[in-house]
């Protein structure tokens, strides 16, 4: 992959993450990891 390539990518992630990762809240994310 070239470094040009790497942005899009970038972009392109939060549209492959499922909607259900929209429902939580960044705090909610925040503690699920925290908690692990």
């Amino acid at each position: 992959m070239t470094l040009s390539m790497r942005p899009s990518l970038l972009v392109y992630r939060p549209r492959i993450m499922p909607s259900r990762a929209l429902a939580y809240s960044p705090e909610d994310l925040f503690r699920h990891a925290h908690n692990r």
